[in-house]
């Protein structure tokens, strides 16, 4: 076990890592080892590190703070000591290490950090702020200065397993974790001979907003606030007249006079902002309420034939997360097969057990991480996508996060659904629900974006124009892919056995054609088979007629023996449609307004029901069976 472990942050650092680790390599100190976070880089970083042999952490971007990053690169770590060393730096000789952790052996401190210096690729104001700041003496940090820098730090393992980096806090998470610790009595020291240079390459807005984040930060936690707001413009007004006359007297370099003055007016206008802005910073100091541990009661189906309706413990969020109260959550035969032990992903290993059912969820958002907060608020209304990708690879970048390798499914596949009082979801994957449409319609969102999908790839196929085309299964995503069509002008004709669900779709679509016989079907254009047996899917393609095109948005099928032959020699088009993407929930959103689903709320339970209403949805006699989580819907 290495007595220290150095965790480094990274995002798009391929100018800097190599010599930062070649500078780690070169120390006199060797008892470490190095874990390497990163948030989604493509350019290169990911490759540098591993050429280096070091650990690689991984974690999304939308969740980086850094506190989070940190903590999660600590997780992974071994070491008693910490060091926190920034990317876009570089050891300034070979003793830099064991200097920096050389006083956390004394039990009465409990954090370090070291000198940092610009070089020439920083800017000019910034060097001299860095020189301001980061003197020649070594000092015991006193109250109320509670200064400390993670750029180049180093903390005690056991101090942090009692208190981890602040999560929510977007800046000086180093500042606060120190101020924590010596309001206990411990003692945080700054040691210049551990030197660093310390890069920035940012444009102005990203100066101005570093500065932003971070006087929202000192606002947040008590250190600094609106009072400040003259000092820190007094100060900067003073250091552009002092940066001013080194550039013209001892640089002898009028040129940097352009780059002082915007460097002055982003960094004082960034704290001004940051420290003026008191909505902001009260969210960030509420901050505790978006990283918690709360029991919630949910169904659990903890293996083949065994679920229970009982209290569960909400994972923790991360900062792009956000909690949902769930208010309705449709029920779906994939939720069976979860209960069964029949979902294919089972044998896959791609789903495994306990698992939360529910990927038809509508809700209200309670609580939201730090880096949800640009895209939902508190009390926003909203529905979850089911398929959620990695949102970095080129797939998910293409609107397809179905061929996302890294997806996780709702309520299916690696993320607990809806079947529970409140859950915690990406907010990346969430869309507001519109004004005037209510949450129970609202949860029907996920299965109509199945069949927004399937009409997509069906027309891109038959072209423009009005088609007929058929429908075989009129069961709720048959119906709904049938009201899709509908709505858009096609003639539309439903067969299946069940005259109950032949007599809902006369209901809600009085014009179409509705059929017990699949050879009604061999007239139409195209045909969508929606119901996923094998055996149906085999009569259609016997007696579809030539050059007919053929949509599978059934699933599964099982087994299936399919001649390829009679597919050429028939010139038939067979497609093959699966879940939804981003685009398609918000395009179901837009038309679920308009569409006639009285059929589909007809039958409601509570949660605790569950059983009955998975009974109910088996025998069939009503379109959609829902979930009212939130409430206490009659039986």
């Amino acid at each position: 076990m290495p007595e220290t472990s150095i965790v480094i942050r990274t995002f798009n650092e391929v100018l800097f890592l190599a010599d930062l680790l070649e500078g780690i390599r070169s120390q006199t100190y060797q008892d470490y080892e190095i874990i390497v976070v990163d948030s989604g880089s493509f350019d290169g970083t990911v490759e540098i590190a591993g050429r280096f042999g070091v650990e690689l952490v991984e974690i999304a971007g939308r969740d980086f703070t850094f506190g989070f990053s940190l903590n999660r690169g600590i997780v992974a770590s071994e070491g008693r000591f910490l060091v926190l060393v920034s990317a876009h730096t570089t050891p300034v000789d070979r003793e830099w290490l064991g200097t920096l952790v050389e006083p956390l052996r004394d039990p009465e401190v409990a954090m370090t950090y070291g000198r940092q210096m610009g070089e020439a690729r920083s800017k000019f104001s910034e060097r001299q702020d860095l020189r301001r700041t980061f003197g020649a003496e070594r000092q015991v940090i006193q109250p109320p200065n509670f200064f400390a820098n993670n750029a180049n730090s180093a903390v005690r393992r056991d101090l942090w397993e009692k208190q981890p980096f602040d999560e929510g806090l977007p800046g000086l998470e180093d500042a606060a974790w120190a101020k924590y610790w010596m309001d206990r009595g411990y003692q945080v020291v700054y040691e210049p001979r551990a030197g660093i240079h310390h890069t920035h390459t940012e444009t102005w807005p990203q100066v101005e907003h570093r500065y932003f984040r971070e006087a929202i930060a000192a606002h947040a936690i008590g250190v600094r606030g609106p009072s400040h707001v003259s000092g820190e413009i007094a100060r900067e007004t003073w250091r552009f007249v002092t940066d001013v006359g080194l550039a013209l007297f001892k640089e002898r370099d009028p040129r940097l006079l352009l780059e002082i003055a915007r460097f002055r007016w982003a960094k004082g206008r960034g704290a001004a902002r940051g420290l003026l802005d008191h909505s902001e910073a009260q969210i960030v100091a509420d901050h505790q309420g978006f990283f918690f541990k709360d029991d919630v009661t949910a169904v659990v189906v903890t293996g083949p034939g065994h679920a229970s309706h009982k209290m569960v413990t909400l994972p923790e969020m991360k900062p792009g997360d956000v909690v949902v109260r769930v208010e309705y959550v449709g029920v779906c035969g994939t939720d069976l097969e979860l209960f069964r032990g029949t979902l294919g992903y089972f044998e896959t290993g791609d789903s495994t057990y306990p698992i939360t059912p529910g990927h038809e969820v509508s809700g209200t958002v309670v609580r939201t991480g730090p880096n949800a907060r640009t895209t939902v608020q508190i009390g926003d209304r909203i529905v979850i996508e089911c398929i959620q990708g990695c949102g970095a690879c080129e797939m998910c970048d293409s609107g397809e996060p179905i061929r996302c390798g890294d997806r996780k499914e709702l309520g299916v596949m690696g993320l607990n659904g809806g079947y529970a009082k409140h859950i915690v979801v990406a907010g990346a994957h969430v869309h507001r629900i519109p004004d005037g449409l209510d949450l129970q319609r609202a949860a029907l969102c996920e299965p109509l974006a199945v069949a927004v999908k399937g009409r997509r790839r069906l027309i891109s196929a038959l072209g423009p124009g009005r088609h007929h085309i058929g429908v075989l299964g009129a069961g709720s995503l048959g119906q709904l892919l049938a009201l899709v069509l509908a709505r858009e002008g096609h003639r539309v004709s439903l067969v299946d056995q069940r005259k109950s669900r032949l007599e809902a779709a006369t209901r809600a679509l009085p014009e179409s054609e509705v059929s017990t016989d699949l050879a009604s079907l061999w007239k139409c254009d195209a045909i969508a088979e929606v119901t996923g047996h094998s055996g149906v899917l085999e009569a259609l393609l016997g007696g579809v007629g030539v050059g007919r095109t053929v949509l599978l948005l059934g699933f599964p099928y099982g087994k299936l023996d399919l001649n390829p032959e009679r597919l050429v020699a028939q010139d038939l088009s067979l497609l093959g449609s699966v879940g939804s993407g981003p685009a398609d929930f918000q395009a179901a959103l837009e038309i679920l307004p308009s569409l006639s689903l009285d059929e589909f709320l007809k039958s409601t339970f509570p949660l605790e029901a569950y059983e009955e209403a998975w009974t109910t949805h088996e025998r069939g006699k009503v379109l959609k069976v829902m979930l009212d989580v939130s409430g206490e819907s009659e039986v």
